[in-house]
């Protein structure tokens, strides 16, 4: 006869089975969906650096967090309103989210689009990395 704690592990067994299944179905379904109606979620797609924009009267400083960023690969884009950073990560990072069991996203690049509260002087920019800090500097027009 089998004890409760026998039934509770093979009910774990089962469950584990059927979550198994069930990621497998949705990432085959994944697969064949348009990726455009899942933008946010697929694993290919770049994240966003957190920054920060620091109104200095007559400039802006942007303040962009670049951890494990291979600093060869960033690309800064500079227009008049806004300014594209996309970097590549030097090693992949995993991340593991609570809410999806056994879900892993591995991150390889990113980039962020940063909308400037003013018209800038595109002539006028100064980047420089100090640790994993990616400093901008740029005149208001």
């Amino acid at each position: 006869m089998s004890s409760y704690w026998d039934w509770f592990e093979e009910f774990r067994r089962y469950m584990r089975e059927r979550i198994k299944n069930i990621e497998d179905l949705f990432n085959e379904l994944y697969s064949e969906i348009d990726s455009s109606l899942f933008s946010g979620y697929r694993p290919s797609n770049p994240e966003e650096p957190l920054y920060r924009i620091e109104d200095h009267g007559d400039h802006y400083r942007i303040l962009i967090d670049l951890p494990a960023v291979d600093p060869n690969s960033v690309v800064v884009d500079v227009f008049e309103d806004h300014i594209i950073i996309k970097a590549n990560i030097k090693e992949e990072a995993r991340y593991e989210y609570e809410t999806t069991l056994g879900r892993r996203v591995w991150v390889k690049n990113f980039s962020t689009n940063i909308m400037l509260p003013s018209t800038i002087d595109t002539s006028t920019v100064e980047a420089r990395r100090k640790d994993n800090i990616l400093v901008i500097t740029v005149k208001k027009k």
